[in-house]
């Protein structure tokens, strides 16, 4: 059985986080995942047998300011946005590395901001915005991406079965 781990860190204090459940949801979703096989072989992690593996996860909730910044310095995009996700397995096919049967999937940052005012223009609560850009973000370090309307609904369709 393979073990998923997610950890929340929370940089910013304006928006209270469960931190905890955060980590308990991102957990369950990674499980929802690995036990999808037609979704499981359409990510990154299709040509390895995870039976015994650790994966792992890290979140970073932050504010608008620092997101930007990252967005600046990573996507030299000068705007703040909702999550921003490095995936450090699925993105680098050349330096893969699994050390002591674990994979570090890779860093998933949220503006606890934005998420607020999604949240508020969506009619969700602040919590259900917070787990919608976590199973984006987990995605995206599988490998998924939405360059086009057919993957972005794709995407957003496996979101909708991981709550």
């Amino acid at each position: 059985m393979t073990n998923c781990y997610v950890t929340v860190s929370n940089e910013q204090n304006e928006f209270p986080i469960d931190e905890l459940k955060l980590e308990e949801t991102g957990s369950k979703m990674l499980h929802y995942l690995l036990s999808k096989h037609q979704i499981m072989d359409l990510s990154e992690l299709n040509e390895y047998d995870l039976d015994n593996i650790t994966l792992e996860a890290d979140i970073l909730i932050t504010d608008d300011k620092e997101i930007r910044e990252l967005n600046l310095k990573y996507r030299n995009i000068d705007k703040s946005t909702d999550v921003l996700s490095f995936a450090l397995f699925a993105d680098s096919p050349e330096s893969r590395i699994i050390f002591e049967k674990t994979i570090s999937l890779g860093d998933i940052v949220i503006s606890a901001q934005t998420a607020k005012k999604q949240a508020d223009e969506n009619n969700k609560s602040f919590e259900e915005e917070m787990i919608f850009l976590l199973s984006h973000g987990l995605l995206h370090l599988l490998g998924f991406d939405h360059n086009n309307d057919n993957e972005l609904n794709f995407m957003l369709k496996i979101q909708s079965e991981m709550r």
